[in-house]
């Protein structure tokens, strides 16, 4: 019995390996664009400008810009730091001795 539970086992074993060992197989495929350089230079400069381009997508991604001054956000900043929303924040992620407080403390400063 315990000699047909081993060769069983071994069996399983193979099979699972073989399945995962395979071969690089190189994409052949050629490929042969309908656009000119000039041409997708042409759209993506008329895509910003228009602001039809996705920002997060894999090609074209574009530099994020905000919409507030550095005042502003220097301001906001200061104003963060004194009511403890600041410390909050920076603390959520690694202090685990904080974490209820904090997120109470900053959902409610919002």
């Amino acid at each position: 019995m315990n000699t047909t539970h081993l060769i069983a086992a071994v069996a399983i074993a193979f099979t699972g390996i073989a399945a995962t060992a395979q071969e690089i197989t190189p994409d052949t495929t050629s490929f042969v664009s309908s656009k000119s350089r000039d041409q997708v230079n042409a759209e993506l400069v008329a895509a910003r400008k228009d602001g039809t381009i996705k920002a997060w997508s894999v090609g074209y991604i574009e530099p994020v810009r905000s919409v507030k001054s550095r005042e502003q956000v220097r301001n906001e900043l200061a104003i963060a730091q004194a009511n403890g929303e600041f410390a909050a924040i920076n603390a959520e992620a690694g202090d685990a001795s904080r974490g209820a407080a904090a997120v109470t403390r900053l959902s409610s400063a919002r």
